[in-house]
């Protein structure tokens, strides 16, 4: 707890770019604006309307603001994992070690502390909360089905994507059950499936479907990514540098090993639901993006400290006179949490390098430009962007998307080869000018003879971790 609260306290409100998209839907509803991100469109431009409507719902009626919001839920969901941990294999004294290491590595782990307002962390905690409890015993009992798919329900309240995680425990249910439709687990279904209904019901009659626009934007950007993998792959090793991550792989793989053995059945419908998704946003045709994965990191981490734990617990038996019987005595568990320091040292330092600041220097730089906007501009000014969640929330202005997330009829007239006229006819009051996407997305207009002339510079912003400023703030010339 006392941990918990010290990363929150370090990074109060921090989150990446994206989340602010979710943010100022959020705002807005608190707001009385419906679930809106612009004045007058109805599009779902957030993978996260669930999570918009309950931060929405905390900053109407409890006044926390959406980034403070987002914050104590990134805190609680880890906090609930490490929680989790305390039922897992092994003997009480193992689960305690194990459930603290976790929380040490889990809290001061860099992609995690940049992914603090994701829906998909509140997400992932919740779908391990409902597996567990509808797996943990030998036989389910109303209650657990209950309770267990009530917490899955939720989680797909959050994102719709952990329904793969439902039909999962669902299948694996009625599996027990013999496939018969007598024994079809009831119960469960309507607790696991009512939310997400509820939420898909909400999102047909507000935006006529259920499926957000973000989805074609980002299958937009196909044609510049990366390899999948590659890209997965890097950002591990940003959060586990210099061999840790060979560590932490290791060590996850002990930990598989140690839970195969206990034969859990939690562990196998966690690590299927977690493949699942895995397999799930590579074949949805996107582009990498961190917060698809944090239960698959997460994941890794609490396998490590299972790893660690193990490791510690049978070394400590051969190399100390403690009993046969107990698992972990102190030398034990001084060279578990040896085993681990080398995956937790590279968080910690980032962690004390980062402090009181916001990691993701997007979010300083664009909010810089949001504020410039909010003091110096017309309220009902427009502004054009690439990356557009900070530069909105702090801005309060209606933004013309240039991605397509939030304004889905960029991405065809980009198809159709008539953006320039698109964007003439749209008439931006401003455009930001961020020379990360020149390449990708605007010289292809900024260059046209009908625009180039029509924007003038009227303020530039600067940031030492940004890794190409200065981002140009245009506005139309007079």
């Amino acid at each position: 707890m006392l941990l918990a609260v010290t990363v929150a306290s370090g990074f109060w409100g921090a989150s990446y770019d994206d989340a602010y998209i979710t943010y100022r839907y959020a705002d807005r509803w608190a707001d009385g604006h419906g679930l809106t991100f612009n004045d007058g469109e109805s599009v779902l431009g957030t993978t996260a309307p669930g999570l918009a409507l309950l931060l929405g719902a905390a900053d109407r009626h409890a006044g926390i603001d959406p980034p403070d919001g987002g914050t104590l839920l990134a805190v609680a969901s880890l906090a609930l994992m490490a929680l989790l941990l305390l039922s897992g294999p092994g003997a009480g004294s193992i689960r305690v070690a194990t459930a603290v290491l976790f929380a040490a590595i889990a809290f001061t782990c860099r992609w995690n502390i940049e992914m603090f307002g994701a829906e998909a962390m509140p997400a992932a905690a919740l779908g391990a909360l409902g597996i567990s409890l509808v797996l943990r015993g030998e036989h389910c009992s109303g209650g657990s089905l209950v309770g267990g798919g009530l917490a899955l329900g939720l989680a797909a309240w959050l994102r719709l994507d952990l329904l793969a995680a439902s039909a999962l425990v669902g299948l694996l249910l009625w599996r027990e059950g013999g496939w018969s439709m007598r024994r079809f687990p009831w119960p469960f279904a309507l607790a696991a499936g009512t939310p997400p209904l509820l939420l898909v019901a909400i999102l047909q009659r507000t935006f006529g479907s259920p499926v957000p626009a973000t989805l074609a934007g980002k299958q937009s950007e196909m044609a510049d990514a990366s390899p999948y993998g590659l890209d997965q792959w890097h950002w591990l090793e940003r959060a586990f540098p210099q061999g840790t991550l060979w560590i932490l792989l290791a060590l996850a793989a002990a930990g598989i090993a140690w839970t195969l053995r206990d034969r859990s059945r939690v562990f196998l419908a966690l690590a299927g639901a977690v493949l699942v998704l895995e397999v799930f946003y590579r074949a949805s045709g996107v582009p990498f993006a961190p917060w698809y994965h944090l239960a698959l990191v997460n994941g890794l981490l609490a396998l490590a400290a299972i790893g660690a734990v193990g490791l510690g617990g049978r070394l400590g038996r051969g190399l100390t006179h403690f009993s046969p019987g107990t698992a972990t005595g102190w030398t034990a568990l001084l060279i578990a949490f040896l085993l681990a320091l080398p995956v937790w040292f590279p968080g910690v330092s980032w962690t004390a390098t980062a402090w009181n600041g916001t990691p993701d220097p997007r979010t300083r730089l664009y909010g810089e430009v949001g504020d410039y906007l909010a003091r110096h501009s017309a309220r009902d000014a427009r502004v054009a962007a690439v990356e557009i969640g900070a530069l909105a929330y702090r801005a309060d202005r209606s933004v013309l998307d240039l991605v397509g997330l939030v304004n889905p009829a960029i991405v065809s007239a980009r198809e159709e080869d008539r953006l320039h006229a698109y964007f003439a006819a749209e008439a931006p009051d401003y455009i930001m000018d961020a020379p990360l996407f020149r390449r990708r997305f605007l010289d292809e207009m900024l260059d046209a003879p009908a625009i180039a002339g029509t924007y003038r510079p009227v303020a530039r912003f600067f940031d030492p971790d940004y890794p190409a400023d200065p981002v140009v703030l245009l506005t139309k010339a007079p």
